[in-house]
């Protein structure tokens, strides 16, 4: 499990004085952390939730206690605190919404009217169309 690569991770990130180049480390440290702490279930029901909804009834003192027990956060401010609630859980998948996991769904292209009565017209496949097995999102590659 991770937490999504967006502002709200970068000013978590800030609070502990890290570099943008380590963010992708931090996010998946951060998830992980998070799990051993107790605070997250790494259950695809939470993909693609915010921290706040996703930890369910925990009180704001448990939250505050995890981020400075298991990321040295010297001082807890409201804007770290409100930036961690707002972070995306995100699974290790494929997914860019939630991080589940991608189901190969269909081919997208064009027929090309090159056929006749024996001979079935060709197609040309132009994206490959996947759907996400946790939150439904469909995505498409090129080809």
């Amino acid at each position: 499990m991770k937490i999504k690569i967006d502002d709200n991770l970068k000013k978590v990130a800030a609070a502990i004085n890290l570099d943008a180049v380590d963010l992708n480390i931090f996010s998946k440290l951060l998830g992980n952390k998070m799990v051993v702490s107790g605070l997250l279930v790494d259950d695809p029901e939470n993909y693609g939730l915010p921290v706040i909804m996703a930890t369910g009834n925990a009180h704001v003192f448990d939250v505050v206690s995890a981020l400075i027990e298991y990321l040295c956060v010297p001082a807890m401010t409201m804007e770290t605190f409100d930036a961690f609630c707002d972070c995306i859980v995100m699974g290790d998948g494929d997914c860019p919404e939630c991080g589940g996991e991608l189901k190969f769904f269909e081919n997208e292209g064009r027929e090309l009217h090159d056929g006749d009565y024996y001979v079935p017209n060709s197609f040309i496949p132009e994206k490959t169309v996947y759907k996400c097995r946790v939150c439904g999102s469909t995505i498409k590659y090129d080809d």
